[in-house]
């Protein structure tokens, strides 16, 4: 079949409350529905681990139908209309204050703390201090720049150099990073 005819059935069989990337529920943090200018709904996480991948900063394509979506200027992925019919349908488990931002060049969905200026209260010494990271790595933006990929993909093995000499490949081989 074709590939909208896959796509179709994917939808078919899956939960209208999970994302058809990664097959995970919606959540009210990280998993939020958001849906693209064309009506295809992902999580935030999928569409950032896209967008990472993308060469368009402003925009992103969706991965069903290919439609470009123009991101909200100044808010990004957070921005996206998040899907109410479908929070709704969600566990009732509170959501943390604030709003989830995307940070492109770290590759990171985060949200950020609260307690800027704030005092807090010291613990004694010795006391175990709980915490939890709210944020996701979603994976790096490949560099910018002319640049050639070693036959693999992955952040530490672009090479800048224009040149590619035969001590190079011996590093290469003996399994360091070049450069």
């Amino acid at each position: 079949g074709s590939e909208q005819e896959c796509w179709e059935l994917i939808q078919f069989e899956h939960s209208p409350l999970d994302c058809v990337i990664c097959f995970t529920p919606y959540d009210r943090l990280f998993k939020l529905p958001k849906e693209l200018s064309c009506g295809h709904i992902f999580c935030l996480e999928c569409l950032a681990r896209i967008n990472v991948s993308s060469e368009d900063v402003n925009s992103i394509s969706c991965p069903i139908c290919r439609a470009p979506t123009t991101l909200p200027s100044r808010k990004g992925l957070p921005g996206l209309p998040t899907r109410p019919e479908l929070l709704e349908q969600l566990p009732s488990s509170p959501a943390p204050p604030g709003s989830v931002r995307f940070d492109r060049r770290k590759g990171l969905l985060y949200l950020p703390g609260g307690n800027r200026g704030r005092l807090q209260a010291v613990p004694k010494p010795g006391a175990a201090i709980n915490t939890v990271s709210l944020s996701v790595d979603v994976g790096r933006p490949a560099p910018q720049g002319r640049s050639r990929v070693l036959g693999l993909s992955g952040w530490p093995f672009y090479h800048y150099d224009s040149t590619f000499n035969c001590h190079d490949c011996m590093l290469w081989n003996l399994g360091f990073v070049v450069r």
